[in-house]
């Protein structure tokens, strides 16, 4: 077994884990608490909004720059050490605007209708966890060059995420602590895990800091430059487009619905993690594709990459929709959460769009247009922003609009880059099997949906359940959706009979 297919399966192990995890924590733990939870995703959003300013492009340049430095004798010439350096400068000049541009900008902000009272009670804290994420991203998408993605989720996806949340949602509960204490507490955990990973990368013996500067007369700094520009806008586009709705919801509303506003996108958000994996792995073994012009590598790439992501998200969203109401019955939150059911819809058709376009974002930008994705970006952040303030403020439309929103921006920047790519290089994600795989999806959709069954919440889930997933796979079985799908089974079935 390969290093890949290891890495492969471990993130999944992880992946599954977390979603576990974080399902137990939104049936029983976050509902209890909704504001301290909705302040906590109001926290991390705006951190992750921050850090794309203050890296000045240092995470993006890693895996397109990387080969180019690559020399093990040499020590990689340094090439994590003027990622850090970068990033130090960026954290220095974000400060500096930052203190210039945050008076005018929150007044202006508040003449809009905006409430920026947990901002200015927390920003300190929204700093450093901003700082943190940018360094843990760097040593992250760092290890990946050497497939090694497993512990970075680890700690960043699972205990930073699902485990922590949970914790200091129960601590503010149920103990005297107050919210400064515990995003203190929060801050320190993100401290640990950047500690933790730099242990990890000089455990892979790559922790090579020390810049090599005459070498940076071989490599194209201009281009470097550049590229880490269209990085800043690409990430800080990218985190608008699944974090600013929790900005907007906390501001134009209050933390108490975005609170419950989460408790919906998380189920979303499970139909999201083939598409983690998918990139972390798919990335570099993309960059190496287009670097070495291997076109053919890159269309069946992509192609395969975009159906077998579809085959996990569509089980997912279908599973879930198809329980939703039994689950939030079971939950004991049925009148608080019900109509907030669209927003599961619209937030998981705009991830199951993600899974459709899979790898579209790295083939831009490894390529040599990857001036392009700034176009879509600020496109991008200008749609979602106006369209969460109209729906939101203007039209009234509450948490809901807040998810309409972020599906018509995802769907217009999948759908630009999806046609961008076949303009330029003429392939497509998109088979027959997509289209068989969406049908398939459909008729199990019916079969669970409308199934006449009336017993208690978790047994009507039970058995919906288990009709589904028998439906949905031996249908994509019998169509032959995915050689890759089938192979699995059949080792998992193996395995089971022995």
């Amino acid at each position: 077994m390969g290093l890949i297919q290891r890495q492969s399966i471990k993130y999944s192990a992880v992946s599954v884990a977390g979603i576990l995890i974080g399902a137990i924590s939104t049936i029983f733990i976050y509902k209890l608490d909704e504001a301290f939870y909705g302040t906590i995703q109001f926290v991390q959003s705006t951190a992750n909004l921050l850090f794309p300013v203050l890296s000045l492009g240092s995470a993006s340049l890693i895996i397109r720059f990387f080969p180019d430095f690559k020399d093990p004798q040499k020590q990689h010439n340094g090439f994590l050490g003027f990622v850090f350096l970068l990033a130090f400068g960026g954290i220095g000049v974000g400060l500096v605007l930052y203190s210039f541009l945050k008076t005018p900008i929150i007044l202006q902000l508040e003449e809009l209708g905006f409430d920026l009272r947990l901002f200015e009670q927390y920003e300190f804290y929204i700093f450093g966890l901003a700082v943190f994420l940018l360094f843990n991203l760097i040593l992250s998408n760092y290890s990946s060059l050497f497939g090694r993605i497993v512990i970075p989720r680890l700690l960043n996806d699972f205990v930073l995420t699902k485990l922590l949340i949970p914790v200091l949602v129960l601590l503010h509960l149920y103990t005297a602590y107050t919210g400064q204490q515990l995003f203190q507490w929060m801050l320190w955990a993100y401290a640990i895990a950047f500690l933790l990973l730099i242990f990890y990368v000089i455990q892979l013996k790559q922790f090579k800091v020390r810049p090599n500067f005459s070498f940076l007369k071989k490599v194209n700094l201009k281009e470097m430059g550049v590229y880490a520009s269209y990085g800043v806008v690409s990430i800080m586009g990218s985190m608008i487009a699944v974090r600013i709705d929790n900005l907007m919801v906390t501001s134009l509303i209050n933390e108490t619905i975005t609170g419950r506003y989460n408790i919906l996108g998380f189920m979303a958000n499970t139909i999201n993690f083939p598409l983690l994996a998918l990139t972390s792995i798919g990335a570099p073994i993309m960059a190496e594709k287009i670097k070495s012009n291997d076109w053919v590598g890159v269309k069946s790439l992509y192609q395969k990459s975009s159906i077998n992501g579809m085959i996990a998200g569509l089980l997912l969203f279908i599973g879930v929709l198809s329980n939703l109401e039994d689950l939030l019955k079971f939950m004991g939150k049925y009148e608080d959460l019900s109509p907030l059911i669209p927003v599961f819809i619209f937030l998981g058709l705009a991830k199951l769009f993600d899974l459709v376009t899979s790898l579209n974002t790295q083939i831009i930008l490894y390529s040599q247009f990857y001036r392009f994705n700034l176009v879509v970006i600020l496109l991008l952040a200008i749609v979602n922003i106006l369209n969460n303030y109209l729906f939101i403020k203007i039209l009234g439309f509450g948490a809901v609009g807040a998810a309409l929103s972020t599906l018509i921006s995802i769907f217009v920047y999948n759908a630009i880059k999806l046609f961008f790519i076949w303009w330029k290089f003429k392939i497509l994600p998109i088979t027959l099997s997509t289209l068989l795989l969406c049908l398939i999806a459909f008729v199990s959709l019916l079969v669970g949906y409308f199934l006449p069954i009336s017993f208690s919440p978790i047994l009507n889930m039970a058995i919906r359940s288990v009709l589904i997933v028998l439906v949905y796979v031996l249908l994509t079985l019998q169509f032959n959706i995915s050689i890759d799908f089938e192979n699995l089974v059949k080792d998992s079935w193996t395995k089971l009979k022995l």
